[in-house]
This record gives C-alpha cells, sequence and structure tokens, in this order.
C-alpha cells in the first residue's frame, strides 16, 4: 500500500501525518520491517541506496522502533545506517536506548542494545534520566531488573534532581 501510494498514489515520501511522522517513522514504530526496508533504499533490492530518506529520518525511524520494542526493525536500521543515525536523540534527548527503556520496556531490545556495545546504559536524557531511572519511572520493571541484575546499573543512581530508582518507581 504504501508502495503505491507513493509510487501512483502521488504521496511523498516527506509527507508527515497529524503526529509529524513520516512514512518510514510509522513503518518503524509499526514493526514493518519490509516497508522500511523499501523507504530507506529507494525501492533498491541491494539495499545499496539511501533512497531520499535523510540521517535524521533514519534516526527517528530507529528511536520510534525501540520506543515499540520493534527489535527487528532496530537491528536493521543500525546495521544499515551510520554514526549519527544511531546517535540521534529524540526531541527529549533520548536514545534509541532510553526510547527503549521509556515506551516500550522491551528487554530484547535494550539487552541486545547494551550487549552489542551500541549503547551505554550510563546514558542520559535532558533530565538526567538514566535507562535504569527510566524504566522504573515508566513501570518497565522487568527492564529495571534485568539492568539490575546484569549489573548494568546500580540502585544508587540519581538524576539532575537527586531522585534515585526508589523516588522514581511508582508501582
Amino acid at each position: 500500500t504504501v508502495q503505491w501510494l507513493l509510487r501512483e498514489g502521488g504521496a511523498s515520501r516527506q509527507e508527515k501525518n497529524d503526529h509529524d511522522q513520516t512514512a518510514l517513522v510509522v513503518a518503524a514504530e509499526e514493526g514493518e520491517l519490509t516497508t522500511v526496508q523499501w523507504l530507506v533504499t529507494g525501492g533498491s533490492a541491494s539495499g545499496d541506496e539511501q533512497g531520499s530518506t535523510s540521517v535524521e529520518e533514519r534516526g527517528e525511524a530507529l528511536v520510534a522502533a525501540a520506543g515499540c520494542g520493534r527489535l527487528q526493525t532496530v537491528q536493521w536500521l543500525i546495521k544499515n545506517g551510520d554514526e549519527s543515525v544511531i546517535k540521534h536523540r529524540d526531541i527529549d534527548e533520548r536514545t534509541v536506548l532510553l526510547r527503549a527503556c521509556y515506551d516500550s520496556g522491551d528487554v530484547e531490545t535494550v539487552k541486545w542494545l547494551i550487549e552489542q556495545g551500541i549503547s551505554s546504559p550510563d546514558e542520559r536524557d535532558e533530565w538526567g534520566w538514566t535507562p535504569l531511572l527510566t524504566a522504573a519511572r515508566c513501570r518497565n520493571h522487568s527492564v529495571a531488573k534485568w539492568l539490575l541484575k546484569e549489573g548494568w546499573s546500580s540502585m544508587d543512581e540519581k538524576d539532575e534532581d537527586g531522585y534515585g530508582v526508589d523516588t522514581r518507581c511508582e508501582g
């Protein structure tokens, strides 16, 4: 459907929905890997081209996919992106790891990002929240437990206001 709309229906790759998202970002959120691949490669079967998507748009798609726990899409975008795509931060300065801890709470995505060395458990957003503080605050307890169990984080972590896991966890 997306391919037809772009090829035949007069839609634009850069057109945005009411949430200010392009087709690539929506496809990444939905885990529509084939559509993501097609949009990023510009329809190239080899995957060598970057189509008409910008580095920023691919970064937004990566962060959105992580926020929805779309591990396969995250893996593909990282494999086919450059450092600036991987290091992209959203409007709240959240990285791909912080968005996974904030929104989806998908342990497998968080594990893969850290264990592959793509993200650091020491990352912070604009409020000083680490992955552990973010997961605890957002009630993503399985992620918080995994970070602690694996030794990636400590109960002593504090945000920029001095609040720790015990005051950030509401559940």
